[in-house]
């Protein structure tokens, strides 16, 4: 009986084994001399943190619109306080977030403003961005 057990607690604990293996934990994030760095319209980095703006789905690097937009992000991460409201990471290790500047959701400019990808019905889109954060909005206006 207790050989049965053995066999048992192997074949259960393999795929285990392999499914943690699949997914590695995140490195360590790299402080780097240069605080901000855009890396598309919809990611940066902040002192090595890459973060993905949730709502927002803009062109990849080399696509068209993509120099426009990450330009765009860089001009609105310029502008004022920047408010980072982390949501947990994604695949690539990217911290998932709403970025709120001057209390303005900076998904929904960016949208606004046309930098968003055209929806497409097989690709699942982030979550909707609200305008404004509610605690940030009444700072704004009286600043």
């Amino acid at each position: 009986m207790g050989g049965h057990v053995v066999a048992l607690v192997i074949i259960v604990g393999l795929p285990a084994m392999a499914t943690a293996r699949e997914h590695a934990p995140c490195p360590p994030t790299v402080h780097r001399a240069l605080p901000l760095r855009v890396v598309d319209g919809d990611t940066f980095r902040l002192h090595g943190e890459r973060i993905r703006i949730l709502g927002i789905d803009t062109p990849e690097r080399g696509e068209p619109g993509s120099g426009r937009a990450t330009y765009r992000l860089l001009a609105l991460l310029r502008f004022g306080n920047v408010v980072i409201v982390r949501h947990g990471k994604d695949v690539y290790c990217r911290t998932l977030a709403d970025v709120y500047v001057d209390g303005w959701n900076v998904a929904a400019v960016l949208r606004a403003e046309g930098y968003a990808k055209p929806a497409s019905p097989t690709r699942q889109r982030g979550r909707p961005a609200r305008p404004r954060h509610p605690t940030l909005a009444g700072a704004s206006a009286r600043a």
